[in-house]
């Protein structure tokens, strides 16, 4: 998780208007959220997830490196196909 000053430091070079976290308990994530927590490497990998229209995950994405991670194009297939399974 990255500390407050990273955080500030990325929402002021990115411009970012929206609130980001920082210094979250990286063991208290991985149990909410179902993120895997690498206990070798005492870090968080990258988790996205596609929340549906009643709240659950309806899709997500692990990702140990930096290949496979969540982005916007994936997003919108994504919520395109939960879409159009809903119909």
């Amino acid at each position: 998780m990255d500390s407050l000053e990273d955080a500030t430091t990325m929402r002021d070079d990115e411009g970012i208007t929206f609130p980001i976290g920082h210094s979250l308990d990286m063991h208290d994530v991985a149990r909410r959220y179902g993120a895997f927590f690498d206990p070798d490497r005492e870090i968080l990998h990258a988790t996205g997830f596609v929340v549906n229209e009643d709240g659950m995950v309806g899709h997500a994405v692990y990702a140990t490196g930096s290949i496979g991670r969540l982005d916007a194009t994936g997003s919108l297939r994504a919520i395109d196909y939960m879409i159009s399974q809903a119909g």
